[in-house]
């Protein structure tokens, strides 16, 4: 129980880290004056893509630096205009041309929770699938400060649930540590199974843990399917929907002692008593043989003396 609760508190913290980290790093990127400046900027806003402004040229860098803060991780990264189109994106890396910048952001389920942000604040979503990597992930978006309210645009990136899925293997080793829905017990990352382009989230019709989100309860230690687990959650925020659960399950089922550690500790124990039988018996013949010796002894002396 303390080595799961060990792992749990090991992948909850770097969890609360990830968020932590990622709600500074949109907020530093979001300040960069090129996004304020772009919109600032006299002119059609595709005229102004077209024609590379310093402004534009600048917030792609700002865009492209932020993806090396998440080697392996980040999906995208992107610069998103109030109207709906992208102003510019990239993705693993690569620039998006003008053709290829998505005309309408308006429907994706993080656009209107940030333009209803102000300044300062950010909004992190429950897992999607990303139009344009197609990997379920969770992002991280804010409004660019100094354009009013509503902001003229916001910034974004999102985050592969694939890297907490290596994230998770990399902790629980031989034992199993699950991200679980505390409102549907729906295992979002498992450690055991990556997320892979087009497959469902996480593990869809696994239910080990509806019993244990069930209960509410913050933290704890337990047993699921007769393994020991350990379990620790992370609540959601007013701006961040992710309600999680973090699980740590042993690798082996939680027997009895004699199914643990099988028959030599059972045998060690028959021998060890077998050798005290024989001591005892041992004794009891040594001390009768006393007995009669001394008897001997008394009746040689009361002789002599008659």
């Amino acid at each position: 129980d303390v080595a799961l609760t060990n792992k749990v508190d090991d992948a909850s913290a770097q969890l609360g880290e990830y968020f932590a980290r990622a709600r500074s790093i949109v907020l530093i990127t979001a300040n960069n004056p090129a996004f304020r400046d772009f919109a600032a900027a006299p002119g059609d806003r595709v005229a102004k893509i077209r024609a590379r402004v310093p402004a534009i040229r600048r917030a792609e860098d700002g865009l492209a630096y932020l993806e090396k803060l998440y080697p392996g991780s980040i999906g995208e990264a992107c610069f998103i205009d109030r109207s709906g189109p992208e102003n510019a994106r990239y993705v693993k890396g690569t620039r998006a041309p003008l053709a290829d910048l998505s005309p309408d952001e308006s429907a994706s389920p993080f656009f209107k929770p940030t333009f209803a942000l102000p300044a300062g604040r950010v909004f992190q979503a429950k897992p999607y699938v990303s139009p344009d990597t197609r990997e379920w992930v969770i992002s991280n978006s804010t409004p660019v400060p100094g354009t009013g309210y509503p902001a003229a645009a916001i910034v974004h990136f999102e985050v592969t649930l694939e890297s907490f899925s290596r994230m998770a293997a990399a902790i629980g080793r031989d034992d199993e540590i699950a991200v679980v829905d505390a409102q549907t017990g729906r295992v979002i990352v498992g450690s055991r199974v990556p997320q892979r382009v087009g497959a469902p989230l996480g593990l869809p019709k696994d239910s080990r843990f509806d019993e244990l989100v069930a209960s509410g309860e913050a933290a704890g230690t337990g047993s699921v399917e007769q393994r020991r687990s350990a379990f620790r959650r992370l609540p959601r925020t007013l701006t961040n929907e992710n309600d999680w659960v973090v699980v740590a399950v042993a690798e082996r089922s939680a027997g009895s002692f004699l199914s643990e550690a099988g028959w030599a500790p059972l045998g060690m124990a028959g021998s060890a008593f077998a050798l005290l039988l024989l001591a005892v018996i041992s004794f009891r013949h040594s001390r009768r043989a006393l007995e009669e010796e001394k008897r001997r002894l008394d009746t040689e002396r009361a002789l002599a003396n008659a």
